[in-house]
């Protein structure tokens, strides 16, 4: 009983510390919709970036050690000599030498690949919400279409 009042008592302060970051970079509370409804765009894009940013560097951080015990058996180079040559390597590299040596398959190598072109999207563009418009040369209608793909199956 004790340890749950103590987990409670934790969890209430948590549940603080994050409602008081939340409240500092976004006025989601704002009174105005317009701006209360930019400031969840502006979170939301936040979230997604976030956890789009940490899978990525899970994973890579995974291939990296896999790349390390596959690539020590030869014991051509000192593990320190393959740690230091391994964190140098660009993220594609990464998953292009995983492949290589068999450590994932083909459909998790085009996933990989296309977590690491969302990645680099997130990282490189601010605005992820922005529509891009898209001509169909048959109708020659121009449709709307969203080019960060939230929904798209990657894992």
């Amino acid at each position: 009983m004790l340890r749950s009042k103590n987990i409670l008592k934790k969890e209430k302060r948590m549940q603080k510390d994050i409602d008081g970051i939340i409240k500092l970079f976004y006025n989601i509370n704002d009174k105005d919709p317009q701006l209360r409804y930019e400031w969840l765009k502006t979170y939301r894009s936040d979230i997604i970036r976030v956890s789009v940013i940490s899978l990525h560097l899970a994973i890579e951080d995974i291939l990296k050690g896999l790349l390390i015990e596959s690539l020590k058996q030869n014991k051509v180079y000192k593990v320190r000599e393959l740690k230091e040559f391994i964190n140098k390597m660009e993220s594609s590299k990464i998953v292009v030498w995983a492949g290589l040596l068999g450590l994932i398959n083909r459909e998790e190598h085009s996933k990989l690949k296309k977590l690491n072109e969302i990645r680099n999207r997130l990282a490189h563009n601010w605005l992820i919400d922005i529509p891009k418009y898209k001509r169909n040369n048959k109708t020659k209608k121009i449709k709307k279409f969203r080019w960060f793909p939230i929904r798209e199956k990657i894992c």
